[in-house]
């Protein structure tokens, strides 16, 4: 049986990266093990870096950090 395709928006990875034990970090968690195909454009990659890197993101959320 192939994994299903997946296709993960910006918001779902920021939720992922604040809470990995949330519903967004099990969906990552699960593209990560291989349970799940994922697909993410060059957009979506260039827009999680950006809010990633976001003063106001990283001081609402003291988690992220530049090895997480």
């Amino acid at each position: 049986m192939t994994a299903p395709r997946a296709v993960y928006d910006c918001m779902v990875l920021l939720q992922a990266a604040v809470n990995r034990d949330g519903p967004a970090g099990a969906c990552l968690t699960a593209a990560v093990a291989g349970q799940a195909m994922l697909f993410v454009s060059a957009a979506t990659l260039d827009e999680i870096d950006d809010v990633l890197n976001r003063r106001d993101i990283r001081r609402r959320f003291r988690a992220l950090t530049d090895r997480r």
